[in-house]
C-alpha cells in the first residue's frame, strides 16, 4: 500500500466547511470576526460569539457531531500509529471531517490504491466549503494570520461549534484556541 508517509503535526493542513450565516442587510456580507478575543480565558463559547457572529442553523447532519479530524490525526492512524487509532475509535461516532482534509489524505496515495482510505474517510460526515466559510476563513486568516488552509480548518470548526483534533500546535495552540483539542502527542 502506498498510503501517506508525511507527518503533518507542525506543517500545513487544508481544510473546509459548509456554512450558512445572516448576512449584513446593507452590505450583504456575512460578518465573522470580531474585535474581542476571548482564547485566553480557555472559554470555547466567548471565543466563538468574539469571532463568529453566524453560526449555521440547524447545525450537523448528525446532531452528536462534536469533532472535526484534522487531516494529520486520519494520516497517524493509516500510517499505523496506534495513538490516532485508539483516539478515532473512541470519537468514531461523534466526528466529522472536512473535505479538504479529505484531499489532503487521499492525495498521499497512488491514485489506484485509495481504497482503505476512501472506506476510512467515508465512516464520517464530510463537510463543504460555501461562501459563509470562506468569508469566515478569509477574515481568520488576516486575523490570525493562518495560511488559508489552517483558517478553513478553524472556520469550519467554530461556525459549527466543534472541537478541532489535531497536532498542529504550532498553528494551533490549544491555550490560545479553546476549540482546539491536541489528543496525542508523539515521542
Amino acid at each position: 500500500m502506498a498510503g501517506p508517509a508525511r507527518e503533518g503535526g507542525a506543517g500545513h493542513h487544508d481544510r473546509a466547511c459548509s456554512t450558512r450565516g445572516a448576512a449584513d442587510a446593507r452590505t450583504g456580507r456575512r460578518p465573522w470576526v470580531g474585535e474581542a478575543t476571548a482564547t485566553k480565558s480557555g472559554d470555547m463559547e466567548a471565543w466563538r460569539r468574539d469571532h463568529v457572529s453566524a453560526v449555521p442553523p440547524g447545525g450537523m447532519a448528525r446532531a452528536h457531531v462534536e469533532i472535526l479530524l484534522d487531516s494529520v490525526i486520519l494520516i497517524d492512524h493509516l500510517n499505523g500509529i496506534s495513538p490516532a487509532t485508539e483516539y478515532l475509535r473512541e470519537v468514531a461516532s461523534r466526528a466529522a471531517v472536512s473535505v479538504i482534509s479529505r484531499a489532503e489524505v487521499l492525495a498521499g496515495y497512488d491514485e489506484q490504491d485509495t481504497s482503505s482510505a476512501k472506506q476510512l474517510l467515508d465512516f464520517y460526515t464530510t463537510l463543504g466549503i460555501d461562501s459563509g466559510i470562506a468569508d469566515a476563513a478569509a477574515s481568520l486568516r488576516h486575523h490570525h494570520r493562518w495560511k488559508l488552509p489552517d483558517a478553513f480548518q478553524a472556520a469550519i470548526a467554530v461556525s459549527h461549534g466543534l472541537r478541532l483534533a489535531t497536532r498542529n500546535t504550532r498553528d494551533f495552540p490549544p491555550d490560545r484556541f479553546p476549540f482546539v483539542i491536541v489528543p496525542y502527542r508523539l515521542r
